[in-house]
Order: C-alpha cells, then structure tokens, then sequence
C-alpha cells in the first residue's frame, strides 16, 4: 500500500521534526562547559553597580587578557561560546544585572 503525504500532513511533521533535541552520548568526546571558566563568579561585588567609568574599567583590569563584554536591553549579540568570555549584562539604566561566562 504506498501512501501519499498531503501538503499540509507533509508541513506538520517537517515543522516538528525541528522541535526533536540531537541526542549526544555523554562519551561523545565533546568539551564540557565550565559555567565559571572565566571566572565570573568572582565579580559578584559588581551586581548593582552602574557599568561606567571606574567600576568596568575594574572589572577589565580584572579580567586581564580576557574579552569583556558588556551589552544592555536589546543589544545585538553574537551566539558563539567563548567560556573565557566575560559577559556583563546591564539593565535599561545601566546599572549591572548579571556577570557571566560565555
């Protein structure tokens, strides 16, 4: 018996065959992710501040040779992972909501 897939039967499994999650072995031999690789978790004093002048220029100097990235409500920011990344998030005001690695 040779079956036909309707247009929109054939659109319904295409539309959930994106909502599936690839199954990863754990021994895949893929690189863990260190939530703290940077060491972000260091910078805690920081949440609060307003991110300008001498409190970023801190956290930079800090940071060393590590990128710091600092992005506020509705930045465009890149996805890729970077786990020596520092990414400081700031709210509407500029004042520092959140310190993390990526």
């Amino acid at each position: 018996m040779i079956r036909v897939l309707t247009p929109l039967t054939a659109l319904a499994a295409l539309s959930l065959a994106g909502c599936t999650t690839p199954s990863v072995p754990s021994d895949s031999g893929q690189v863990s992710f260190d939530p703290d690789a940077c060491g972000a978790s260091q910078l805690g004093a920081y949440l609060g501040v307003i991110a300008r002048g001498p409190a970023i220029e801190r956290i930079r100097a800090w940071a060393g040779k590590k990128t710091v990235r600092l992005t506020g409500p509705g930045d465009i920011v890149t996805l890729e992972l970077q786990p020596d990344r520092i990414n400081v998030e700031t709210d509407g005001k500029g004042v520092i909501t959140r310190i993390h690695c990526g």
